[in-house]
C-alpha cells in the first residue's frame, strides 16, 4: 500500500484525475477545489474558489460526488450531499449540481466555473415519494443525514448508456429488508443540464436497488469498458467499508472484491484502472476529518494551522476472486460478546420476535449488527419499558446490540 497525504484538507471527499500525476479533489468542509499530486504529499498546487459562483448563503456546499464526462473530456460535474445538517437542519447550500471545466494540463491545470443547478433535492424526494420510498419524511428538517431512513447523496456517475447520471445514495438503506443501496438514474443528463440553469424538469428512470451487504453508496465510478467499482460504507459515521465490482446494469449483482481495508475510510475512488480481472491497484480517498493526527485531542478538521490539516490517498492492491476483507473505520462497541447489564433481551435464542426490556430507559435509537459487524436494522421507535421487535426477516445467526453511549453490546441468537 502506497500512501500519499494531501494537505491544507482534512475531509477529502471526491476526486478527478487530470493525469496519471495530478488530480482536483474536493472535501466536505470547505467550497474550494484543489489540484494535487498522485505521486507526492504536500499542499495544492492550485486552488479554485466556488463561493462567488453558486449563490451560496454562507454554509458548505457538502462535495461528496464527482466525475470526468466522457462527451465533453473536458468538463467535470459535481455534487454536494443534498442533505441536512448533522443535527437535522435544512442547508439549501448543499442543493447544488454544477459543473467546472479543465483549462490546461498536468501542475498547470486550472478551473473554470460553467454553471449550477439547485433544484435537484425536491426533484429527487418527489421521484422518491412516487417510488414508494417516502423520501419526504426521510429529507425532513430534523432529520439528521447519516442514518439509515435518511437522505444522503456520496455517488455520481454515468450510467453505461452514456446518457443516463447515476445518482448513488449513501442514505437511506431500502428494499423489503431495509439492507439494499438505492441509485436514481437521471435520464440524458448532459443534454438536460447544458451548460447549468436548466429550465426543463429531470426526468428520472426507475430506482436500481443493489445488494451491498448492508451498506449504502461511499463512491462510484468506472473505466472507458463500463466496469464500475463502488466504495460501500455506513450510512451512519462509523461502521465497515467493501469494494464491489458491477457492469451498471439494473438487473445484475455487483461483485464483492477481496482488499485490505484497514484504516481506510473510502470517500472517493480516484481511477477505475482498464482492467479490473484478476489483480489491480486502485487509488482510494479517505476523510480523515475526525481522526486526531497528531495526539493533542485536536480533530484533524480543527487543526489550528489549516496547513497541517491532511486527508489520505491510498493505492492499494484490489483481487477480483475472493471475499473482501472488512475493516471497522472506527471500532464498533467494546465487548461485543458480553451481555449488557443494562438491557434484557428475550425470548434467546428467539425465532422471529424479541422482546428488549430498557428499563428506565428510552434510547434514541438501537442498532443491531451481524456477527461480522455489519449493521442490519436500526429503529427508533424505542420507548422505556419492554418493546417488542419483529425479526422474522433476519437470518439465523448471532447478532449484537447496542444504542448511543451503550457500554456493552448484548448477544441475540436467531434460530
Amino acid at each position: 500500500m502506497k500512501d500519499i497525504y494531501h494537505t491544507g484538507v482534512a475531509d477529502g471527499s471526491t476526486a478527478v484525475p487530470i493525469d496519471e500525476n495530478y488530480m482536483f479533489a474536493a472535501d466536505d468542509e470547505t467550497n474550494v477545489i484543489k489540484l494535487f499530486s498522485r505521486n507526492n504529499s504536500g499542499l495544492a498546487v492550485y486552488q479554485f474558489d466556488l463561493n462567488s459562483y453558486l449563490n451560496l448563503s454562507g454554509t458548505e456546499v457538502d462535495i461528496e460526488g464527482s466525475f470526468r464526462s466522457t462527451t465533453k473530456p473536458n468538463r467535470i460535474y459535481w455534487i454536494g450531499s443534498l442533505s441536512n445538517s448533522k443535527s437535522g437542519e435544512a442547508r439549501s447550500d448543499r442543493n447544488r449540481i454544477f459543473a467546472t471545466d479543465i483549462v490546461g494540463s498536468g501542475a498547470n491545470a486550472t478551473l473554470v466555473f460553467v454553471g449550477y443547478y439547485s433544484n435537484l433535492r425536491s426533484k429527487l424526494i418527489t421521484w422518491g415519494n412516487n417510488n414508494g420510498y417516502d423520501f419526504t419524511s426521510k429529507a425532513a428538517t430534523g432529520i439528521e443525514p447519516k442514518r439509515i431512513d435518511g437522505f444522503n447523496i456520496e455517488g455520481l456517475e454515468m450510467g453505461p448508456d452514456g446518457t443516463t447520471l447515476y445518482i448513488g445514495f449513501r442514505a437511506p438503506y431500502v428494499g423489503s429488508g431495509t439492507n439494499k443501496a438505492l441509485i436514481c438514474p437521471l435520464q440524458n443528463f448532459e443534454s438536460w443540464f447544458g451548460n447549468g440553469s436548466p429550465s426543463a424538469n429531470p426526468v428520472f428512470g426507475s430506482p436500481i436497488e443493489l445488494n451491498l451487504n448492508n451498506h449504502g453508496i461511499r463512491s462510484l465510478a468506472k473505466n472507458a469498458s463500463n466496469n464500475y467499482i463502488i466504495a460501500a460504507g455506513s450510512y451512519a459515521a462509523t461502521g465497515t467499508f467493501e469494494l464491489y465490482s458491477w457492469n451498471g446494469q439494473a438487473t445484475t449483482a455487483p461483485v464483492l472484491l477481496t482488499a485490505n481495508l484497514a484504516n481506510l475510510k473510502p470517500e472517493g475512488i480516484v481511477e477505475v484502472p482498464a482492467d479490473i480481472s484478476g489483480s489491480f491497484t486502485l487509488d482510494l480517498v479517505s476523510d480523515l476529518g475526525a481522526d486526531i493526527p497528531y495526539n493533542d485531542g485536536v480533530e484533524n478538521k480543527e487543526v489550528p494551522e489549516p496547513n497541517h490539516r491532511k486527508f489520505l490517498t491510498s493505492t492499494i492492491t484490489v483481487n477480483a476472486q475472493g471475499t473482501a476483507k472488512k475493516a471497522l473505520a472506527e471500532k464498533e462497541p467494546e465487548a461485543i460478546v458480553t451481555a449488557s447489564e443494562v438491557i434484557i433481551a428475550f425470548p434467546n435464542p428467539f425465532t422471529a420476535v424479541l422482546n428488549i426490556d430498557f428499563h428506565d430507559l428510552a434510547p434514541e435509537r438501537i442498532s443491531v449488527y451481524n456477527q461480522n459487524g455489519s449493521l442490519v436494522k436500526e429503529i427508533h421507535s424505542v420507548t422505556k419499558g419492554i418493546n417488542t421487535f419483529d425479526l422474522s426477516d433476519f437470518k439465523t445467526g448471532i447478532y449484537f446490540i447496542t444504542y448511543p453511549g451503550m457500554p456493552k453490546s448484548i448477544r441475540v441468537i436467531k434460530q
